[in-house]
């Protein structure tokens, strides 16, 4: 029962006002001057509502957007710390084959400087027992190398 005058209350509260503004209206169209003070009066009466309710939706809105763009930087900058990562390991990879090309390009130098026949070969190994120091290369006969103990 009280949802019903409720409903009967707003209902004729809707009637009144629908009645007050054609009232109005008809009053406007029947004096031309008078059409200026009321356009003002309701104006005036509904402007700071109109500003109240403009002022929340910019927030509302501009709060989002925001929102909206926090979230886009986040996945931007993981998959900027992604790629970081992966360059930083090719820079580290970089330097030690550049560190790794000036140590050849002094074994080249030096096979220049020596007049005996020489070839590089790498260490892969090495053994310090019974007194000797012993290394194993990763050349040998097949390479064209033979010792020359006689």
């Amino acid at each position: 029962m009280e949802t019903i005058s409720r409903h009967a209350s707003s209902l004729a509260l809707l009637v009144v006002l629908l009645f007050s503004f054609f009232v109005m209206m008809s009053y406007q169209a029947s004096r031309g001057e008078t059409i200026a003070t009321v356009g003002g009066t309701v104006q005036t009466i509904v402007s700071p509502a109109h500003r109240a309710v403009s002022g929340v939706w910019l927030w509302v809105s501009g709060s989002w957007t925001d929102y909206v763009g926090m979230i886009g930087r986040a996945s931007e900058a993981a998959a900027l710390r992604a790629r970081l990562g992966t360059l930083e390991r090719r820079a580290a990879t970089l330097e030690e084959s550049a560190r790794e090309n000036a140590r050849l390009r002094q074994l080249l130098g030096l096979r220049e400087r020596i007049a005996v026949p020489s070839m590089a070969a790498q260490t892969i190994g090495r053994d310090m027992a019974h007194g000797y120091e012993t290394f194993v290369i990763n050349r040998g006969t097949r390479d064209g190398i033979a010792t020359d103990w006689g």
